[in-house]
């Protein structure tokens, strides 16, 4: 059985066997559409992905409405986004996230965007932290890790949040 899946904010590096949207015509997008604004009918992916979209979307839940609707019942929904608890975008003064990322709306922490896919209804929802390379301030904080000095989720700069329809 054939499953379709969507890939929204595909960028450059569409998720193979998906069908991309993506605002942007220089893209991999088989569509070019607003995500907050899916032309397609509800219900007909089987699982529906975004990775580093929701920071970009000046309305971050009305995109995952959109992505909700279009996924059939029984159907997975994957975001992977920035980490706002991330070391490297509060301590560096040269790798700040809002110098780096001006075209960002905002940024999440996982209990942020799980509250959102509760308000969707979504099931067995998970959240997971995304590996990071460490460098050297990376393995001074997973060391102040390893202390309990400060928190694990530190160490990562994205993180994945999965549900189900």
């Amino acid at each position: 059985m054939y499953t379709l899946k969507l890939d929204v904010g595909c960028g450059m590096r569409k998720l193979e066997g998906a069908i991309g949207v993506d605002y942007c015509r220089d893209s991999e997008a088989d569509v070019i559409a607003d995500a907050e604004h899916l032309p397609f009918r509800g219900e007909i992916f089987e699982s529906v992905h975004s990775q580093v979209l929701l920071e970009h979307l000046p309305n971050p839940f009305n995109g995952l409405k959109e992505q909700y609707r279009v996924l059939r019942k029984g159907g997975k929904l994957v975001c992977i986004t920035d980490n706002a608890s991330y070391y490297g975008w509060s301590l560096s003064p040269t790798y700040r996230h809002e110098c780096i990322h001006e075209d960002h709306y905002c940024i999440f922490y996982p209990l942020n965007v799980i509250r959102m896919f509760r308000l969707l209804k979504l099931k067995k929802i998970r959240a997971r932290f995304v590996y990071t390379p460490l460098g050297k301030l990376g393995r001074f904080f997973a060391f102040l890790c390893r202390l309990k000095l400060v928190k694990r989720d530190v160490l990562y700069n994205r993180f994945k949040v999965v549900g189900l329809k």
